[in-house]
């Protein structure tokens, strides 16, 4: 997926998590994972859904994204 913002804007990605065990969950920007603080959030409501909001955003942000999802199950990843 796509998204576009305009500078100064907010972007928020989003992902559904489901499973019998909570996973380990990594945001990543191309090779390098997110860390939380400054314009970066991670988010968690109460269906599971787990969102990345990059605040102020600026032209250096755009780049690819992605999600790793992890537990003893196995692994996956979403691609943004």
């Amino acid at each position: 997926d796509q998204f576009i913002n305009q500078s100064g804007d907010t972007a928020a990605l989003s992902v559904k998590v489901e499973g019998d065990e909570i996973p380990t969950i990594h945001w990543m920007r191309g090779t390098r994972e997110i860390l939380e603080g400054g314009r970066f959030r991670i988010l968690t409501d109460q269906t599971n859904v787990v969102t990345l909001l990059i605040g102020k955003c600026r032209h250096q942000d755009d780049d690819s994204y992605s999600v790793q999802i992890e537990n003893s199950k196995g692994k996956d990843e979403g691609l943004f």
